[in-house]
């Protein structure tokens, strides 16, 4: 009897499950067909972007820049001793290639005071960097790498024919951090992002950026939206054909706020050749101090507009010196060019080729006098170069000593060496050297001298608890 009532329970069971499961699919069959998207047809159907386009042609030429810089500390308030040094980076992009040498342009600030540089292309290689010359006055500089490696090069624009309202494409490297454990090696998190936005002006200048050494001389910028943050410096903007034409210099705040400048092209090709060529930029020299004359200037020495530039100051021996320049003349009038504003003055001065003899209009004491001033080439002053780096009496940097009876371990890194670049650490304990084990110093010293010449090497190493690879990039 109980096998019977047990068999009938079961079969009840099985009926009642059938009913609820053929009430319920069709439910479930409904909501299915509700959460289903609705097939809407697409929008702008075979349109793409025209910026893709660029980009896929553009971006691998852009480089991600760091370095180790010195910080002078009687300039900085943060600073009260001696000997500090700072991680840093930039953006620059390849511009032309030489033989095995491949030029990257940059701004100077961005190298300038550099103990070590460098660059990391697209494909995440690495090489250390060396200057070929830096302008303070006009914040650019040319550095190169030495390799066989296919690079991208770019194509230099014309920006004198670019138009205020057409697009532009801004590609950089912005805001590398460090993390808590590491501060000696930057993390670049926005490799070569892309900002698009229109050329917003012109001809932008009197722009102040700081401190007066870090506030370039000549100014001729492009403004646009695009957006230009820390880290920005020395990339390049790109018109819709993806030709360069300018060099991402300066943001107006910490961040972005929708206005950035840009070093026209057209400016920074000149400028290029001469530091590829004399490691400096010839330009003309007068020999005076311009000073803009606003309205109470104007006023005070009775002149009937604000036309031409002040002569603040004439020093001896000069082209302006022996031309009869004075303090106190408005030059009107230079290279038969009418003078209206301080910054187009000085880039006449400097385009002006070395030897050529000028006339110059003035007005003194309210009245004409015409001059005539041989230009000589300007002082060699500012000149960047690398900071002498003192060969690393060990080798990478590595100051090691027996720990135990058969461990070595890493008790210094040599400050701006290879290993110093690296991720290794004081209390490392040495257990492989590309891949060969270590056991004493006499293994490590031989192993040293038989990777001298090699560029890069592997450390296996014991931190803690953990054993971990570390590689060396030996520059």
């Amino acid at each position: 009897m109980k096998e019977k009532a047990l068999t009938f329970q079961i079969a009840r069971a099985i009926v009642l499950a059938a009913i609820v499961l053929s009430t319920c699919l069709p439910a479930l069959a409904s909501t299915d067909k509700k959460l289903k998207p609705a097939r809407e047809p697409l929008l702008n159907t075979g349109i793409e972007s025209p910026f893709v386009k660029v980009v896929k042609a553009v971006r691998d030429s852009v480089v991600y820049i760091s370095g180790v810089y010195e910080v002078n500390p009687k300039s900085s308030r943060y600073f009260k001793n001696e000997n500090y040094h700072a991680s840093g980076s930039g953006s620059g992009f390849i511009f032309k290639k030489q033989g095995k040498k491949i030029y990257i342009l940059t701004n100077n600030h961005v190298v300038a005071d550099a103990r070590t540089i460098e660059v990391t292309l697209s494909d995440k290689s690495r090489y250390r960097a060396k200057v070929a010359g830096g302008d303070a006055k006009s914040d650019l500089a040319v550095i190169w790498i030495e390799t066989d490696h296919p690079v991208k090069i770019t194509t230099l624009g014309d920006s004198d024919k670019i138009e205020i309202g057409a697009w532009a494409l801004a590609i950089g490297n912005p805001f590398s951090t460090t993390t808590r454990k590491d501060r000696r090696n930057l993390i670049n998190m926005h490799d070569r992002s892309v900002t698009v936005g229109v050329v917003s002006g012109k001809g932008r200048s009197h722009l102040d950026f700081g401190p007066k050494n870090e506030t370039p001389v000549f100014q001729d910028y492009i403004q646009t939206d695009a957006a230009i943050n820390p880290g920005n410096s020395g990339g390049p903007l790109f018109d819709i054909h993806g030709r360069v034409i300018g060099v991402n210099a300066a943001i107006l705040s910490s961040v972005n706020i929708g206005i950035g400048y840009a070093i026209p092209i057209n400016l920074s090709k000149k400028i290029a050749q001469d530091l590829i060529k004399h490691g400096r930029v010839i330009r003309a020299y007068l020999g005076l101090v311009p000073q803009a004359l606003d309205e109470n200037l104007v006023s005070a020495l009775a002149l009937k507009s604000k036309g031409g530039v002040l002569v603040a100051r004439v020093t001896d021996d000069t082209p302006a010196g022996k031309a009869g320049l004075k303090k106190g003349d408005v030059i009107i009038k230079f290279a038969r060019q009418n003078i209206n504003e301080l910054n187009k003055f000085r880039m006449l001065v400097a385009r002006t080729p070395i030897g050529e003899t000028v006339d110059i209009v003035v007005l003194r004491k309210g009245k004409e006098k015409k001059l005539s001033a041989k230009l000589e080439e300007y002082p060699a002053k500012d000149l960047v170069t690398p900071v002498s780096i003192a060969v690393s009496s060990h080798w990478l940097g590595i100051r090691v000593k027996k720990k135990g009876s058969e461990e070595l371990m890493v008790v210094g890194i040599e400050e701006y060496s290879p290993a110093y670049q690296s991720k290794l650490q004081r209390g490392d304990i040495i257990l492989e050297v590309n891949h060969t084990p270590v056991k004493d110093w006499k293994d490590f010293k031989e192993i040293s001298k038989a990777l001298e010449a090699k560029k890069h090497i592997t450390l296996y190493v014991k931190r803690g608890k953990e054993n971990l690879f570390v590689g060396i990039s030996n520059y």
